[in-house]
C-alpha cells in the first residue's frame, strides 16, 4: 500500500506578511482557485486556514463517505448523531449566517471497531442510487472554530459539493474562506474585506502547495 500525503497549506512567506498591511478590520479573507478534495477513495487533505504551518482540519473520502476531521482543539458546525449511533452531520450555513458560540459544534469522534478517528459527515454516495448527507448537492458554507496559538477563532469555508451524485465521488471544492483574526469574536458567513484587499490576499492563496495521499 502506497500512501502519499496531500496537504493544502497557504504559503506563509507570501500570505502572512499581507495580513497586517492589508487586513481590513478583523476579517482575514482568502479567495483561491478551486481546490477539489476527496475525488479518490482514501484521499485525505490537511488544511491550514491561517498559513501558520499548523494544520487545522482534514477532509477525507473513505469508502464513499466524505467527512471533515477537525484537528485537536478545533471544531466544525455540526449536529451529533442520536445515541447509540456514533458521529454526526455537518450543518451547511447560508450566506449572512453568524458563526459564533451559539452554533452546535462537533470535533472528531472515535469510530469503532476500527479505532480510528472520524469526523462529521459532509456527503456520501451509494453507487448508482443516490447521494445523501448535509452537503450532498449543496453549494454552502462550513462553520469552523480553530486554535491560533491557545485562542479560538471563528471562520467559514465555502464548500461546493454540487457534483456529488450517482456514480460521482462524494467530494467537494473549496472556493474561498475567511476567519476573524480577533479571538472569540464571531464572523458573518460571506463577510470579506473590500475588493482591493481581497485581490491582494488572493496572491497568498495562489501559493497553496498541493500533495496527494492516496490509498492503493
Amino acid at each position: 500500500m502506497k500512501q502519499i500525503r496531500r496537504i493544502l497549506t497557504l504559503g506563509a512567506a507570501v500570505f502572512m506578511p499581507l495580513l497586517p498591511a492589508f487586513g481590513q478590520g478583523s476579517i482575514v479573507y482568502v479567495d483561491t482557485p478551486d481546490i477539489t478534495m476527496g475525488a479518490f477513495d482514501g484521499e485525505t487533505f490537511s488544511f491550514d486556514l491561517d498559513g501558520n504551518g499548523t494544520m487545522d482540519v482534514d477532509f477525507r473520502n473513505r469508502s464513499g463517505d466524505f467527512r471533515v476531521l477537525p484537528r485537536a482543539g478545533n471544531e466544525v458546525a455540526a449536529v451529533a448523531a442520536t445515541p447509540p449511533l456514533a458521529g454526526g452531520n455537518t450543518t451547511p450555513l447560508a450566506k449572512g449566517a453568524l458563526v459564533s458560540f451559539s452554533l452546535s459544534w462537533q470535533t472528531r469522534y472515535p469510530s469503532f471497531p476500527l479505532g480510528q478517528f472520524e469526523g462529521p459527515l459532509l456527503s456520501t454516495t451509494v453507487g448508482s442510487v443516490s447521494a445523501y448527507g448535509p452537503f450532498a448537492g449543496v453549494d454552502g458554507y462550513l462553520g469552523i472554530r480553530f486554535l491560533i496559538g491557545s485562542e479560538l477563532h471563528y471562520g467559514w469555508i465555502h464548500l461546493n459539493c454540487v457534483f456529488s451524485g450517482p456514480y460521482q465521488p462524494a467530494a467537494g471544492r473549496i472556493t474561498e474562506w475567511a476567519y476573524n483574526s480577533v479571538a472569540d469574536q464571531p464572523i458573518t458567513v460571506g463577510a470579506v474585506p473590500e475588493p482591493g484587499v481581497a485581490t491582494l490576499l488572493a496572491i497568498g492563496g495562489g501559493t497553496i502547495l498541493l500533495f496527494r495521499r492516496l490509498k492503493a
